[in-house]
């Protein structure tokens, strides 16, 4: 889901192809926030939860006619930047069936949560990570117990430093597996290609314009190590989504050029 300069979402199915709206009998539940800045969609089968910018986490399960916040227990959570769902198939009555768990993280700004639900998404518990991290920007789950977020280090951005979080519990605890070293900077949006190979953007609000080297980073054993490269020497080019065809061609998009 993007947020365009004329503030229209933008759905993306599973296959890349932009579809304009989730229509009625449409499956969304391949759906994945690459977008960010406090609002976002996700689907599970016919459910569908929408993050609107300052609001509650919102659901439909008509298509998108209709939403209704959604409650939740816990912390109260001022904003989330990004959805994931994981699909786990298991035995039901004999047959096979599928359980959906949802996970949320933010915000821009702090304060820092994380939203989770292991029940299709029919309850919420929140968490407040601020032992780990100051915000949240991004959230992958491989699967419903280990997965990454992207993070800063303090609310202070002069003082912040890029953060990748790791869980392998579901979310009950995290450890850093990487920081930065310079100031002004978070990590955005992540991707993985597939479960070995990841990348991630790191911003950087330096006001310093001589400071024009704009970074990402990258992992080749699925999150453990990760390493830092150059995307470009452009004061302006601010990096925000990433996406990968596969583990070696793939796409940043930047504020002055991708």
């Amino acid at each position: 889901i993007g947020r365009g300069a004329g503030g229209r979402n933008l759905v993306l199915s599973d296959l890349g192809h932009p579809r304009p709206h989730i229509g009625e009998g449409d499956e969304a539940e391949q759906l994945h926030v690459i977008g960010g800045g406090g609002a976002g969609i996700v689907g599970l089968h016919h459910r569908v939860l929408h993050q609107p910018a300052g609001g509650l986490l919102q659901v439909t399960e008509d298509g998108g006619r209709n939403w209704k916040p959604v409650t939740y227990a816990g912390k109260y959570i001022k904003g989330l930047c990004a959805l994931d769902i994981v699909k786990e198939e298991f035995i039901n009555h004999g047959e096979i069936g599928y359980k959906y768990h949802v996970y949320g993280v933010g915000r821009v700004g702090s304060p820092a949560n994380f939203l989770v639900s292991h029940d299709d998404g029919n309850s919420f518990t929140s968490m407040d990570m601020s032992p780990y991290c100051s915000a949240l920007y991004d959230i992958k789950m491989f699967n419903k117990k280990e997965g990454f977020a992207c993070a800063s280090t303090t609310e202070d951005i002069a003082n912040s430093h890029a953060l990748i979080l790791h869980t392998l519990d579901g979310g009950k605890t995290w450890k850093k597996v990487f920081e930065s070293q310079r100031p002004f900077e978070i990590t955005w949006k992540m991707f993985f290609p597939s479960n070995k190979v990841g990348y991630a953007t790191i911003q950087n609000y330096n006001p310093d314009k001589t400071v024009d080297t704009q970074h990402y980073i990258k992992t080749t054993n699925g999150g453990k190590k990760w390493k830092e490269y150059v995307l470009c020497k452009d004061y302006k080019a601010r990096s925000f989504g990433v996406g990968f065809i596969d583990e070696n061609n793939g796409f940043i998009g930047t504020m002055n050029s991708g």
